[in-house]
């Protein structure tokens, strides 16, 4: 009954919480991306305290359930009712990649507020499907026609060598993308502008 009614409060907390972002002005500097980043914070801090509510509840062996109901109740009404929604979902993948594409060409974006609502997905357990995997088809995309562009300009393996491990620091040292992430990114960025582009430099050493 007590996890019930915490469902119940907590559905009608985030469905309020929804119609606001949903109903923001973007030209009020309203954004939905802007609006999710505050929401997260203080709904985190929300689940702290409700954990320790029913603490002596959610860890009581004579109780049916796991440990750390409240816990995965909590995040998966946040999941389903906030990050799930068509359109936020949508907003939330747009802007990401909007700003790594930004990133990659040499523009300064606000990584922490990256990191945040990347670290919301990853916690939320749906960063692989949202993100990652889009994030590898369009990295493979970049750094193919990155090679392309650098076989152009440069004119011997040595030139074309220090392009790319400029690239690959660049993509090693982006603080908000987890790191297993990351080695899936670095092999991909070796295959593409090593092993295939390499061998396109016709030049004698």
């Amino acid at each position: 009954l007590l996890y019930v009614k915490l469902r119940r409060v907590l559905s009608t907390f985030l469905n309020e919480k929804l119609g606001e972002i949903l109903n923001c002005d973007e030209q009020n500097d309203c954004s939905i991306f802007k609006m999710i980043i505050p929401l997260w914070l203080s709904f985190s801090k929300k689940v702290v305290t409700i954990k320790n509510i029913y603490l002596s509840v959610d860890r009581s062996p004579k109780h049916s359930l796991k440990y750390n109901t409240v816990h995965n109740i909590c995040l998966n009404l946040f999941t389903t009712i906030i990050v799930s929604n068509p359109n936020i979902s949508k907003e939330i993948t747009k802007h990401i990649f909007k700003q790594i594409n930004l990133e990659r060409r040499g523009h300064k974006i606000n990584e922490d507020d990256l990191k945040i609502i990347i670290s919301l997905l990853v916690e939320l357990g749906v960063y692989k499907q949202k993100i990652e995997e889009e994030f590898l088809k369009q990295s493979t995309i970049f750094f193919d026609q990155e090679a392309k562009i650098i076989l152009e300009s440069a004119n011997d393996v040595k030139k074309y060598i220090n392009h790319i491990s400029q690239i690959a620091k660049i993509e090693e040292l982006r603080c908000y993308i987890p790191k297993d992430t990351k080695l899936k990114i670095s092999e991909i960025l070796y295959k593409l502008m090593f092993e295939k582009n390499i061998k396109r430099i016709n030049i004698e050493l």
